[in-house]
């Protein structure tokens, strides 16, 4: 629901209250996490203004239609390397029954799940971190 919606501040606390707000689903951030997350998410445009890093016109493709289902399977059962698939208990996009079907083919994907986040983990906490970081690691 926030993808698009034009916004802008005038500083980094105002932006930061926003971040706080409409990324809370990304998992229990500290303080300089959600600073570091402010600043990457933000720039400053042509009148000084904080606004998102990202065309907010991304958004403009989905307004008045219904979004297409579309049937990815085939895509991902060509898929050979192995893969890392990372899910958020809280997720609203990636179905827990999606993620288990992604670890039975295609590359049959290595899942973990992180409690407290939604769709995307934000890779900033010390656990999520260590997960890829051990899995990159692991033994061919």
């Amino acid at each position: 629901g926030y993808v698009g919606e034009p916004v802008s501040f005038a500083d980094e606390d105002e932006a930061e209250v926003y971040a706080r707000k409409t990324y809370a689903s990304f998992g229990q951030l500290g303080d300089a996490d959600w600073g570091l997350m402010t600043r990457i998410t933000f720039r400053r445009n042509g009148a000084g203004r904080l606004v998102l890093a990202y065309d907010p016109a991304i958004a403009e493709t989905f307004v008045g239609q219904p979004i297409p289902d579309l049937d990815l399977w085939p895509v991902w059962d060509r898929i050979t390397q192995p893969t890392l698939l990372l899910r958020g208990v809280d997720s609203d996009l990636l179905l827990e029954e999606t993620a288990q079907q992604m670890t039975e083919r295609g590359p049959k994907a290595s899942l973990v799940t992180f409690p407290g986040c939604g769709h995307a983990p934000s890779l900033m906490e010390a656990r999520q971190i260590k997960t890829v970081v051990d899995w990159l690691e692991r033994p061919a």
